[in-house]
C-alpha cells in the first residue's frame, strides 16, 4: 500500500542506500566510536554496488524470501522504527497510545515498509551512488547522497542520530526534497479518519 505514496523511481533510489547496510554482513559495525555520520554512510556505500550487482547477477533480487531476510537482518536494525513510526503517525499517535497499540503499530509500520523495500530492491538496475557533504548539530546529522539513474539524478538527505554507544540510526530521509515520513503521514491520514486504530494496523500489515 505505502509504496504507492511516492513514485516508483524515488522509492528505488531511497531503498538503494538503505540496502547498502547489507554490505556490512561480513564486518563489525558495532565499533563505531570514532565514526561520524558521513563516514558511516560512506563506508556502507563503498561496498554497495558490488553487493547489489552480485545479487542481481545471481537472481536474488527476485527472491522474496531472500529480500525479506535481507531487510529484516541488514536494514531494520539501523532504522529507528519507534521514532519514524511516531513521525509517520503524527497527531494520531496519542490515539494509538490510548488504544495501547504502540508496539502493534510499530510492527505494522515495519510490515508495510518491508513490502515497500522489497519492491524497490527488486528494481535495482546498476544506478551509481555518491556521498556528498554532511551537516552536523547536537541533535542529529544530515548526510547528502546523490544517485544517478540512466536518465536523471536524485538527491537524498539522510537524517541520522548517534546513540550513547556511538552507533548510528536513520530516522528520516528526503528524496529530491520530499520528506519520506511526511509523505507517508499524508497517505495515512484518510485511514485514521475513517477507521479505528486496530483497523489501520490490520490494513498496514496486509492481512
Amino acid at each position: 500500500m505505502l509504496f504507492k505514496i511516492v513514485s516508483r523511481k524515488l522509492l528505488v533510489v531511497f531503498i538503494m542506500l538503505l540496502s547498502s547496510i547489507y554490505a556490512f554482513s561480513g564486518q563489525s559495525i558495532e565499533n563505531t566510536d570514532e565514526v561520524g555520520a558521513k563516514a558511516f554512510i560512506q563506508t556502507i556505500i563503498s561496498a554497495l554496488e558490488v553487493q547489489l550487482i552480485t545479487a542481481k547477477e545471481e537472481g536474488l533480487l527476485s527472491d522474496d524470501e531472500y529480500l525479506n531476510k535481507l531487510i529484516s537482518d541488514q536494514i531494520f536494525p539501523y532504522i529507528d522504527i519507534p521514532n519514524i513510526s511516531k513521525k509517520i503517525i503524527g497527531s494520531y499517535w496519542q490515539e494509538v497510545q490510548k488504544s495501547d497499540q504502540e508496539l502493534a503499530m510499530q510492527q505494522a509500520i515495519k510490515a508495510s515498509l518491508q513490502r515497500t523495500y522489497r519492491v524497490a530492491l527488486a528494481s535495482y538496475n546498476g544506478e551509481k551512488i555518491a556521498v556528498g557533504q554532511s551537516k552536523d548539530n547536537a541533535k542529529y546529522s544530515l548526510v547528502r547522497v546523490s544517485i544517478a539513474t540512466t536518465t536523471s539524478k536524485h538527491r537524498l538527505d539522510f537524517a541520522l542520530k548517534q546513540l550513547v554507544d556511538s552507533s548510528w540510526l536513520i530516522f528520516d530521509v528526503s528524496v529530491d526534497g520530499i520528506v519520506f515520513s511526511k509523505t507517508m503521514r499524508s497517505s495515512l491520514k484518510p485511514m485514521f479518519e475513517n477507521n479505528t486504530v486496530k483497523e489501520v494496523i490490520y490494513n498496514l500489515t496486509g492481512k
